[in-house]
């Protein structure tokens, strides 16, 4: 069984401040900015009994779109 294809476009914008002994830099990130459905597993139940057998299918899927917030801190 082929999957179908999948594509992926992150965003970033980072902005640095520096000084004398510290370097902060801090920014947000838009992750999955096509918002294509991401499934992480699929599971497969099957029912059966003497009148036959069903298989029921469920797809976990996780986020979309996907905002991140970040800061980093380096002391030196």
């Amino acid at each position: 069984m082929l999957s179908d294809y999948f594509s992926r476009l992150d965003f970033t914008l980072t902005r640095e401040f520096r000084t004398n002994h510290i370097l902060l830099q801090a920014g947000a990130s838009l992750l999955n900015v096509f918002n294509r459905n991401n499934i992480v597993e699929v599971d497969y139940l099957r029912f059966s009994s003497d009148a036959g057998s069903m298989t029921v299918r469920s797809d976990i899927s996780a986020l979309g779109f996907t905002p991140l917030f970040f800061v980093n801190l380096k002391i030196y």
